[in-house]
């Protein structure tokens, strides 16, 4: 009986589905994992730890007071522009109350959907805190360690356990680290479209409270002013 070599005994496999090497198993695992860069996987493995240890939080929490105020007043008036502008303890966050109606007609109170949505945003902002980082220190392990930091600080628990913190801080933080990332892109380039998405990223902000605006105003309008700030940001 005539014994085939390996390599047409491989390659017949590959064509049969029934036998695949042990070895090309492990080379075509490295090739893949190969294709990311290592610095995209730690800020995935870091986000999924993020969210495991905010889940267990979550897990034993519920709405708060603030939460079924909101969450009446969405589920009891219809979309208007009264409803949006309304005074909230002297705020006016129409993106806050804007979110917190979509909440309200989709989950219906279903708190694992709230849970979820604030994961979601949560993550988000921490992504967009890596790239602003990277973008300014150049390096992806100093960049990745800070962002450590602040995705295993507790400080971040206050503002994500209820879902009206939530909704009002994390699609803020969002927003203004959008701005900032434009800001830094145009005092490094002078892209017109970074600007334009740094002032929208401002305006996005004030949707959720003036304070937020205020508070990142200052930074990015700094971030833009002209040839002085480039050599900050250089």
């Amino acid at each position: 009986m005539r014994l085939r070599k390996p390599g047409a005994h491989a390659a017949l496999g590959r064509l049969t589905g029934r036998f695949t090497p042990a070895w090309e198993q492990t080379a075509t695992a490295r090739a893949v994992v190969g294709r990311v860069p290592p610095p995209y996987l730690l800020l995935a493995a870091l986000v999924v730890a993020q969210a495991g240890w905010l889940t267990v939080w979550f897990s034993r929490g519920w709405y708060g007071n603030d939460d079924f105020s909101f969450l009446a007043q969405a589920m009891h008036q219809p979309m208007s522009w009264h409803y949006l502008t309304a005074n909230s303890a002297g705020h006016l966050f129409p993106g806050f109350r804007l979110l917190f109606w979509l909440v309200a007609r989709v989950t219906h109170l279903d708190y694992a959907a709230s849970v979820v949505l604030r994961l979601a945003l949560q993550a988000v902002a921490t992504v967009l805190l890596y790239r602003l980082l990277l973008a300014l220190a150049g390096a992806w392990r100093p960049a990745l360690a800070i962002t450590a930091v602040y995705a295993i600080s507790p400080v971040i628990l206050p503002g994500t356990m209820y879902l009206s913190a939530a909704l009002n801080l994390l699609p803020a933080q969002v927003c203004i680290l959008l701005a900032f990332l434009g800001a830094v892109r145009h005092a490094r380039t002078g892209s017109h479209w970074a600007s334009l998405r740094a002032g929208l990223g401002l305006v996005a902000a004030a949707l959720f409270g003036e304070k937020a605006a205020l508070d990142a105003g200052p930074v990015s309008s700094n971030a833009m002013a002209g040839p002085a700030s480039n050599a900050v940001f250089s």
